[in-house]
């Protein structure tokens, strides 16, 4: 039957407000719930926990659809705050946290990927290099190295505007400054248009003493790049349409497996959680 108007308009649109409506039933009380950074995470995460036993939400706390990992902690701190036998937990990406502290902790509850973000999490399996191989094959090893050093490159002003609290506006870097769609490839001064978000604070010569300063060199590129950036960019260096970045995620996303996940210490960390807390959530 279909949900009359009134109740329609007073189901809560976000996730915060959602969960805690859902805690006054025995069953919502009986569910892990699971909250995550976005929508890509949930289309991920949904097929590595148990349906029967858990439901995976996008940290929204508004009525946007704006996510992040600060509204995963908020959401699972005030749900904590309000319901004590909620059994919540968030899982965020690891961005750059750990850079300068690696004994970084996070809030209770809170679990984080093994490499800088999902995408690169997915990337690191061997399941996923090696259908996007096949899948790619023969342009794929070309693209991803050049999708790479761009990634590695924004990586490190990334971290750089972090660490000294710059707040550049990486939204302003224009791809066609960076990639000749006309010859499919680089720019020859696509690291300049790069350095320029910085309004010429920082020289190329800059970057290189601040990756030697903080040892970058001595972290794998799974920690240094963004994953939405190296999928763009290998997305444009494998020239096709059928090589979109939708594509790519999506197929990155089905040849994850839980097997894959089983191996990360994600999945580790939540084990030990749901063995304390006596649910069954993993696959």
């Amino acid at each position: 039957m279909p949900k009359s108007l009134r109740s329609t308009i007073e189901e809560p649109t976000n996730t915060r407000d959602s969960i805690l409506m859902s805690l006054k039933s025995p069953l919502g009380i009986r569910t892990v719930w699971i909250v995550v950074e976005g929508e890509d995470d949930v289309q991920v995460y949904e097929r590595l926990f148990d349906k029967r036993y858990s439901i995976v939400k996008h940290a929204s706390i508004d009525d946007s659809r704006r996510g992040g990992y600060k509204n995963v902690e908020l959401i699972v701190d005030e749900v904590n705050g309000q319901v004590r036998d909620a059994k919540i937990i968030g899982i965020r990406d690891k961005d750059y946290s750990c850079i300068l502290d690696p004994e970084v902790s996070f809030p209770e509850n809170i679990f984080v990927t093994d490499k800088r973000d999902l995408e690169l999490m997915l990337l690191e399996s061997e399941s996923v290099s090696s259908v996007l191989k096949c899948w790619a094959n023969p342009l794929y090893e070309e693209a991803f190295a050049t999708a790479k050093d761009v990634a590695c490159f924004l990586g490190y002003l990334r971290i750089y505007n972090h660490i000294y609290l710059l707040s550049c506006d990486f939204h302003r870097l224009k791809v066609s400054r960076i990639w000749n769609q006309n010859t499919h490839e680089l720019h020859d001064n696509w690291k300049q248009h790069c350095l320029s978000l910085f309004d010429e604070v920082i020289s190329e010569a800059d970057l290189k003493d601040f990756v030697r300063k903080y040892k970058l060199f001595e972290l794998s590129w799974y920690d240094i790049c963004r994953g939405h950036d190296l999928i763009k960019f290998l997305s444009l260096a494998l020239i096709r349409q059928e090589f979109n970045y939708e594509a790519i995620f999506n197929k990155m996303v089905n040849s994850y497996s839980v097997n894959d996940f089983s191996k990360t210490d994600l999945y580790a960390s939540i084990y030990k959680w749901q063995a304390v807390n006596n649910v069954s959530i993993l696959l």
